[in-house]
């Protein structure tokens, strides 16, 4: 796909550029406009998923508008600060962005990204960042199909001379608790919703915030690889993100 005097791949080296500049002169007490009016009703948890499930419809129809509006964004001027919507926990796979999956503009999601998606210490905070100073209503943690970081978990995978198996910890929970028999892809969607879990359980903040109805967090999956290649019959279309049902918290202490 290009947009009018842009490719897709620059289009998102711009966007990587301008956002480290813009994160160099972020002024953490002013929210700033969105960077696009949307089209979809965000001002509810509900609604921001709502409107990541509709980004998504159009993602599987190819009938996708946000290069479109990116591409005018760019050529009108970049908001200095940005107000998204969501947040998203994701893996570091470099075949597909949630931008892109979610068919959202510049600005509306607040994005990390780590192998494995997994909630480490440094990424909570993050996700407690865009709660706090940009108002997220919705926390997602999007796991895929295809997960090299679960399956190097799974078989112990020794790197030489690197910190790869670091990752493997908070990544041992889905595959040990998984069940015998079960395949990588459903390791990697059990994943997700215990990294979930772990990202409300961890921060008292975040489930404060979700007791009182102001903030969602939800774990989705989405497969652009299923095996064999193309959808296995009656199953998903590749890219469809499936929102997952929430894995079983422990009580916060009082």
């Amino acid at each position: 796909m290009e947009t009018k005097g842009m490719t897709r791949r620059d289009l998102f080296r711009f966007t990587t550029a301008s956002g480290a500049a813009a994160a160099g002169g972020l002024n953490l007490g002013l929210g700033g406009p969105r960077a696009a009016a949307a089209a979809d009703d965000t001002s509810t948890p509900d609604k921001a998923l709502q409107a990541l499930v509709n980004g998504n419809a159009r993602f599987l129809a190819h009938n996708m508008t946000s290069f479109n509006e990116d591409q005018n964004l760019i050529n009108n001027g970049i908001p200095e600060s940005h107000e998204p919507f969501a947040a998203i926990l994701s893996c570091g796979d470099a075949r597909l962005s949630p931008e892109v999956v979610f068919d959202q503009v510049m600005g509306d999601l607040f994005i990390l990204r780590v192998a494995g998606n997994i909630a480490t210490p440094e990424m909570i905070a993050s996700l407690e960042f865009a709660v706090v100073v940009l108002n997220v209503r919705l926390i997602m943690v999007l796991g895929h199909g295809s997960c090299a970081a679960v399956a190097a978990t799974d078989r112990r995978t020794v790197v030489e001379k690197t910190q790869i198996s670091v990752l493997y910890a908070p990544l041992r929970i889905a595959v040990e608790t998984a069940g015998p028999g079960a395949s990588f892809d459903a390791k990697a969607a059990l994943n997700a919703k215990v990294q979930a879990a772990l990202v409300q359980n961890s921060s008292r903040l975040i489930a404060e915030r979700v007791g009182a109805a102001t903030l969602r967090v939800v774990p989705a999956y989405y497969n652009l690889v299923p095996t064999p290649p193309g959808p296995p019959p009656g199953g998903a279309p590749n890219g469809r993100v499936d929102i997952l049902p929430s894995y079983p918290l422990t009580p916060a202490a009082p």
